[in-house]
Formats: structure tokens, sequence, C-alpha cells
């Protein structure tokens, strides 16, 4: 094993784990969103925190008063105990007297608990107790979608992010009511800061209309500047309708474009969504590619698409060629099967 194919390797590994990091990181805010805390708790109410009441140094116990009840029963005065000091799962440690808090509670038993650590205790403001209300009455598939939806542009941040993230967890998102157009202007503004909600919008724009997110991404694709966000657009776009993309992709005239970025683009993600419907595109590329690093990715995408490298000895200078193969036999060792929307 050479010394390229370690560093390689290694790569491979730290951008894997950073992935999975950042996928459990979505994963346990989307299992928190403010829809299914809302669904889960027993009970949800508005309490003031009366008093910090610790009944060792191991157990942190907080008094409040009720306010009121959006959800469920509880007593006028009641308290909540758990571990002292901060931990996962924890929500208390931060609690004020005389601050006031949304809360949503599970009962375990003879008592009750936070749900959702510290994202099931929130400070409240007027948009969150009415999005929670909202919540709370919209009883179909439906009727939650066209709240999450609306919620996109709440002022409340957290409503907003939570709206993002709870979309995708729909049982089925359709294009009722605009519902593509709108989530893609909320994954437009996400876009350029790299928030961790692109790939939640991502999803949800792709399950409500596949052919209208196929149109809008390429575009936006071939012009991003972030190379993680063109990384994570051509994962989603290499599931997409490729007929669709391959149309945008000549719309966007890649294969006489002055500009090499958004060419290499292109033949980046034609590799990724592998078709023999892609050499007609890549051949007409292939013809006007003048610099190696395009003519690289142009042969790779052609090698992935099962033109055999003898039909590209005439085309392809022989060192570009032969990289090619080796990057082409590389990946294949670790590929990983992805599921296209059609």
């Amino acid at each position: 094993m050479n010394h390229l194919t370690i560093n390689t390797r290694r790569l491979l590994l730290v951008a894997l784990l950073f992935l999975a990091a950042a996928s459990n990181l979505v994963a346990q805010q989307q299992a928190t969103t403010l829809l299914t805390l809302s669904k889960q708790a027993d009970i949800v109410a508005l309490a003031t925190v009366t008093a910090n009441t610790d009944p060792s140094p191991a157990l942190r116990r907080v008094a409040f008063r009720l306010d009121r009840s959006f959800k469920g029963s509880v007593a006028t005065n009641f308290a909540l105990i758990e571990g002292a000091g901060r931990c996962c799962g924890r929500a208390l440690v931060e609690t004020i007297p005389s601050q006031q808090y949304l809360l949503f509670l599970q009962r375990k038993g003879p008592r009750l608990h936070p749900l959702g650590g510290e994202r099931g205790l929130l400070k409240p403001d007027a948009q969150l107790t009415e999005h929670i209300e909202s919540l709370l009455g919209a009883s179909t598939n439906a009727a939650q979608q066209d709240l999450l939806v609306a919620a996109l542009d709440n002022p409340n941040r957290r409503v907003r992010a939570d709206a993002a993230l709870a979309l995708p967890t729909l049982p089925t998102l359709t294009n009722r009511g605009a519902t593509a157009a709108k989530v893609m202007a909320a994954l437009r503004r996400e876009l350029p800061g790299g928030s961790t909600l692109v790939p939640s919008l991502l999803d949800a724009t792709v399950r409500a209309d596949p052919d209208s997110a196929a149109t809008s991404l390429t575009e936006i694709y071939l012009e991003t500047a972030r190379k993680d966000t063109a990384k994570l657009l051509r994962v989603t776009l290499s599931r997409l309708p490729g007929q669709r993309v391959r149309e945008q992709l000549l719309l966007a005239n890649v294969v006489n474009r002055e500009d090499l970025a958004p060419r290499l683009r292109a033949a980046e993600l034609l590799q990724a969504m592998p078709a023999t419907d892609n050499v007609r595109i890549l051949d007409l590329m292939l013809a006007n590619a003048k610099q190696p690093r395009l003519e690289l990715a142009i042969a790779e995408a052609l090698l992935a698409a099962k033109v055999p490298a003898t039909q590209l000895r005439t085309r392809v200078a022989p060192p570009v060629l032969e990289l090619a193969q080796k990057r082409r036999d590389q990946r294949a060792r670790f590929r990983i099967p992805r599921s296209r929307i059609r």
C-alpha cells in the first residue's frame, strides 16, 4: 500500500467520522422537535420556577408554580428532580428562580420528568406558545405539514429550525399550498452559512416535488462557492430524476461555458449518478475540455457510465486516462449504493 493510498484512507475516515457526528446531532434534534415533544409529552405547560431546593449534592430539585397547561393536568405546585451537574439529557441545571419556562413533561411512575433534556425546557415568547398551541391542535398529517411550512418564516429561531427538522419526518409530504417553493426559499436562506438545517430542507424539498427540486438544485449546485455544500447537493441530485438533471445541465450550458468550475461540477455530478444516458452530454463536454483537471473528471464519469477505456484512448491523454482508471478503481472499493427518487 503506497503513502498516497494511506493518506486517502485516513482522510476518508476523518470525513466519515465528521459526517457521522453531524448526522447524530441532527438526528438528536429531529427526535426532540417541538412537534415530537408535543406528541409524546404527557404534560405541556407554562410554569414559573419558585425555588431550587436541592436535596443533596448529587441531585437537583426545582420547584415550579403552574401558570398554564396546554396538555395534561398537573398540580398548581410541583417539583422536578434529576441528577446534578451538566450531562446529556439533563434540563434543570440552568433554571433560574422567577423565570417562566415552557415545559414538556413525561410521567414515569409517580414522578414527572423533563422530556427531551434541555430541548424540552424553553424560555417562552408569544411566537413559541402560539406555535405550540397550533401543533397540539393539528391532528392530521396535512394540517401538520401546512403548519410546519408556515413556521419556516417564524421570527422565533427554535420554531423556525424545528419546522425544518420536522418536515422530513412526516409520513407523507406533498406539494400542497406551494410547499416545495416555500421550502426552497428557506433552503436558499440557510445554504450560504452552511446551516445544519440544510440536509433536512433538502430532504423536504426533494420529497415534496422531485422534478422542481432537480431544476432548482442543479442551478444552485453549479454556482455555490462552498465545497461542503456542493458535496451535499451532489449527493442529493444523484438521487433525483436523471433526465431532469441532465436537461438542467444543458440549459446551464456546461458544454461551452468559459468558466471551469461549473463544468467541473457538472462532470463530478454525472460521475456520481452513473448512467448510459450521461454519455451524450459527457461526449460534448470532452470535445471542448482543454484543462487536464476537467478532462480527468469527464473521463471518470464516462468510465462510470460503462464506456470502455479502449474507446477513450484516442480522445483522452494517456496519463489522464490512466489516472482516471486508478481513481475509478479506488472509489469502487468504498462505494455505497444509494436509492434513487424517480
